[in-house]
């Protein structure tokens, strides 16, 4: 229901569907705006294309990383990503969304058991497979798609301000708002979404670029998959 709602808002919403329809009816080759909304439309579709595919089980997920990764191959020059420096102010916003969501999404006892059963099925050669592939999406794929619609696409687009991933964004209550709204609506556990969203966006705000939310964001994931993969509580991936 949440992956058909978030889908819904990515067609019929006017700031995500404008430009890419413009921009098709006047044969406009890719653009900015275009390259941050097409890597996210592309996990959308992916992740209800493969849930179809399978009952209880998505085996398919690595077909998701492929799409999105191929998506963000064909728009990775327009995003002009300046040079990776270390901060540690994305690290700790990562680390503390980590910290919200223990504290906040329950640990599901049932979906564990299932996960683990499904798991357990598979081949040895095909379980590392699939467990790299879902943990290079939800460090990678999963937060550069996400980060680079909602504090790339979203922030500047609410506030009516010009798109830019590099350099500072003037700041907005009501972008911030609305854009972590709208992040919680992908996340079964709203108020964990909710919270992260408005976290990934302050971050954006203090920072010179998008690539420190991205971090933040990765820093998140990857904890949260350590954590997963150590402690078996498969239901918080």
């Amino acid at each position: 229901m949440v992956i058909v709602l978030s889908l819904t808002l990515a067609y019929r919403m006017p700031f995500f569907s404008a430009l890419p329809v413009a921009a098709a009816a006047s044969g406009r080759k890719l653009n900015l705006p275009m390259a941050l909304l097409i890597p996210f439309i592309v996990l959308l579709a992916a992740t209800i294309l493969t849930s179809a595919l399978t009952a209880e089980f998505d085996w398919f997920y690595p077909l998701r990383v492929l799409a999105v990764s191929l998506a963000l191959v064909v728009c990775w020059r327009l995003y002009r990503f300046s040079r990776l420096r270390f901060k540690p102010e994305p690290w700790l916003a990562g680390i503390l969304v980590f910290g919200i969501w223990i504290a906040l999404v329950p640990n599901d006892a049932a979906q564990n058991a299932l996960f683990q059963g499904q798991l357990l099925q598979a081949s040895q050669a095909m379980l590392v497979l699939w467990l790299m592939f879902r943990s290079f999406g939800a460090v990678v794929t999963v937060p550069l798609a996400e980060e680079l619609l909602f504090r790339g696409y979203l922030l500047s687009r609410l506030a009516r301000r010009e798109i830019v991933l590099e350099g500072r964004v003037a700041f907005s209550w009501v972008a911030l708002v609305v854009s972590a709204i709208l992040f919680g609506l992908l996340h079964a556990n709203w108020v964990a979404g909710i919270a992260a969203g408005l976290i990934y966006g302050l971050v954006r705000y203090r920072s010179d670029s998008i690539k420190d939310a991205v971090i933040a964001h990765a820093c998140t994931n990857l904890l949260l998959t350590v954590y997963v993969l150590a402690t078996g509580y498969w239901s918080l991936w």
